[in-house]
């Protein structure tokens, strides 16, 4: 099983994690009642526009620096595959 990449932004005082191919983990903090991040704000409609804020500017941050790396031939892709076929 492939581990996830953690994406990770912070803006102003909201914090919003991203677990890359598991959108449905994301979570999201405010960091000014909730320093210690115990309590996501990713399910709460009155963060629904931070939240969707936050997710474009992480996703255009990523891409950016994902197709940098992959111009440099820095990057691997640790895409999960679907072939479970065993090797001999």
């Amino acid at each position: 099983m492939t581990r996830p990449n953690i994406l990770w932004l912070v803006a102003d005082h909201f914090a919003l994690r991203q677990f890359e191919f598991h959108r449905d983990l994301d979570e999201l903090y405010d960091l000014s009642k909730d320093p210690y991040e115990m309590t996501t704000l990713v399910d709460d409609p009155k963060f629904g526009n931070i939240l969707k804020e936050m997710r474009l500017v992480l996703t255009a941050a990523h891409r950016s620096l994902h197709n940098r790396m992959h111009r440099k031939g820095r990057y691997h892709d640790h895409t999960p595959t679907t072939d479970h076929a065993e090797h001999h």
